[in-house]
């Protein structure tokens, strides 16, 4: 492994598949918390005893939300994992979403600074009735 693999993964840079590899162990571990938390609502231990009514039911709902949720992404990776057609698809999609958002961000930041300069050197203009009204604190 390389010296920055966990960065990698973590940031969703390292090769897909072993990016889905890391993705699913996550998502076990949601489902075990998952379970474990429908397992100490069940057993009524001292711990869930001293809990009002709304966070037992917070417990629950959160336990239940981390086991179905978990086992539908991983299922999902599972799916794409082992077959290899929808492997490489689900890789040009990220790829072409990256590539999306690396586009938006630069436009978005090319219109923020274009709004800059024209404040600032004064290139955008404002009307005489939006000055006047700022002196006498009247808008008309």
């Amino acid at each position: 492994m390389k010296k920055n693999s966990f960065a990698e993964l973590l940031t969703g840079r390292a090769e897909l598949k072993r990016q889905l590899k890391f993705q699913s162990l996550i998502y076990c571990v949601l489902i075990i918390i998952g379970i474990l938390f429908c397992v100490i609502d069940i057993q009524n231990t001292s711990f869930v005893q001293n809990l009002t009514m709304e966070a037992r039911a917070v417990l629950e709902g959160c336990g239940s939300v981390f086991v179905i949720a978990g086992s539908i992404r991983l299922i999902k990776n599972i799916r794409i994992l082992k077959n290899e057609e929808i492997l490489k698809a689900y890789e040009i999609r990220i790829k072409d979403e990256r590539n999306i958002a690396i586009q938006k961000k630069a436009l978005s930041t090319a219109v923020i600074v274009c709004i800059w300069i024209g404040l600032v050197f004064g290139l955008i203009s404002v009307s005489y009735t939006h000055l006047r009204a700022h002196e006498t604190d009247q808008y008309l």
